[in-house]
């Protein structure tokens, strides 16, 4: 119910001309609950007069009681800041509360808070960082956000990372308003994930015997047990999956698409494109059709099968383990050494793999040298299509990319369009050489080439995990191998 002290004492200071936030920072101050100021300025702003309930004596009376004792108060308060006014004192220091949705969260979850800041008397940039803290004092993870005071978000989520040990921690703000610092900080429970257990699967076996090629025909009744497109008649190697004259059972790489089968997440999937062939309407992802492909084992669709072409089309990218067996390997051919960095030459030199650095290199996501976007569009960037209509701001913003970069985010979040955005963070990472500003993009593939510029241009291996293009990934991880392996044997 709405406390009508409160609302005739909200009323007669908005007659003396004082503004609604002054009158509500003095409640707080006071110690009156903030939901019941709120009530109260409600009620003064959206009731009508004949709808106000009309007071009892007994309200009268404490009404009475509460001017008495407000306005000895203000009398107070009015000579204190007149001292002040004419002493040259300093603004009010801000102020922060925290208030908590609930004071317990899980693993893997969000924990959602309010925050109020006082005394934020001038239009500025409020940076706000927040630390979570365990029962030992250790800061187990951080969030940073700016933005405007007219605009501050009532509202925060800090996301509880599924590495979270359950237990009792402390979240703590720190807010920076110019010169000015406020702390507060409340405590709170993370709960332990509720894993759900796997639908146990029992799989029928098969009758009839063995079934090779996993196609759910027995070899003894398939007329193509290794299902690599040779009816068992007419091939030579009935079990040999893609068909490059060595049997799977001796095979290292079963379906030849460039990943060892202890590598291999898709065993029998020939051109490594995460669709088993048996479901893969295009084996070998040449733009055909299986039915329509007089060769569906040969990827670049140049007349001679990938088991007897030098020059498959493919650009391989393994995992960090099997990179690092291709590069420390002996070699017989330059073929042999191929460590699937774009930026080296491959040779092999007397039996030993050596490597060569190609300067300036195509492909590394670093536009540098005579590159451009006509001769390496790969690494120098060029709009497609019209100039983004925000293009000018975002130029003027990275203008303080390196000396106040916190800033700049704030303002690349407020873009409507999230191409702006995007291509705000993905500008303001490089150029303040923070790659944590990469994470904030959107488009993944726009998100995936930020980390890469990284990867490539400042070894920041540790980004190899952010990214989600499985084929950008292994590269990443191949790269990383190799350059362990130089440094080992350096």
């Amino acid at each position: 119910m709405v406390d009508l002290t409160i609302v005739n004492y909200i009323r007669q200071l908005l007659q003396a001309g004082y503004d609604i936030n002054s009158i509500k920072n003095r409640l707080i101050t006071s110690g009156y609950d903030i939901n019941t100021i709120n009530e109260a300025v409600s009620y003064v702003y959206q009731a009508s007069p004949r709808e106000a309930p009309k007071p009892s004596p007994l309200d009268k009376f404490k009404s009475k009681k509460f001017l008495v004792a407000v306005g000895g108060i203000f009398g107070v308060i009015a000579i204190a800041l007149l001292v002040l006014l004419f002493a040259g004192g300093e603004p009010a220091p801000i102020e922060m509360f925290l208030s908590p949705s609930s004071t317990q969260a899980t693993q893997g979850g969000n924990l959602e808070f309010s925050k109020t800041l006082l005394n934020l008397e001038e239009a500025g940039m409020v940076s706000l960082g927040y630390e979570l803290i365990d029962n030992f004092g250790a800061v187990v993870a951080t969030k940073q956000e700016s933005f405007s005071t007219q605009a501050v978000p009532p509202a925060t989520t800090f996301p509880i990372g599924e590495e979270i040990n359950p237990g009792t921690y402390t979240l703590k703000a720190t807010a920076r308003y110019g010169e000015q610092v406020a702390e507060a900080m409340f405590s709170f429970t993370v709960l332990e994930k509720i894993k759900e257990e796997p639908e146990e699967v029992i799989e029928e076996p098969i009758a009839g015997g063995p079934d090779n090629d996993n196609d759910g025909t027995p070899d003894e009744t398939d007329i193509d047990d290794d299902n690599d497109g040779l009816l068992d008649t007419e091939d030579a190697y009935p079990l040999d999956h893609d068909n490059d004259g060595d049997p799977d059972i001796t095979d290292n790489d079963d379906d030849n698409d460039g990943v060892l089968d202890k590598f291999d997440n898709y065993l029998y999937d020939m051109d490594n494109d995460g669709i088993i062939d048996l479901s893969d309407m295009d084996n070998d992802n040449d733009g055909i059709v299986n039915e329509e492909d007089t060769y569906p084992f040969d990827y670049d669709n140049d007349g001679v099968l990938d088991k007897d072409d030098d020059d498959t089309g493919r650009a391989y990218s393994l995992p960090a383990q099997q990179a690092a067996e291709v590069i420390t390997s002996a070699c017989a051919e330059d073929f042999d050494c191929n460590d699937f960095d774009i930026c080296t030459a491959d040779m092999c030199v007397a039996g030993t793999c050596e490597y060569e650095r190609k300067e300036p290199c195509c492909g590394n996501f670093i536009c540098e040298g005579d590159e451009d976007p006509a001769t390496c569009p790969e690494d120098c960037r060029e709009a497609e299509g019209p100039e983004l209509p925000e293009q000018a701001e975002i130029d003027q913003l990275m203008q303080n990319a390196e000396s106040n970069p916190e800033s700049v985010a704030a303002k690349c979040s407020l873009f409507e369009r999230t191409a702006a955005t995007d291509e705000c963070f993905d500008q303001l990472a490089r150029k303040s050489g923070n790659s944590a500003f990469c994470s904030s993009i959107y488009d993944t593939k726009q998100k995936n080439t930020c980390y890469m510029y990284f990867v490539m241009s400042k070894n920041q291996f540790a980004l190899c995990d952010q990214i989600t293009d499985r084929y950008l990934q292994n590269s990443c991880f191949a790269l990383s191998a190799l350059k362990q392996t130089e440094a080992e044997v350096s």
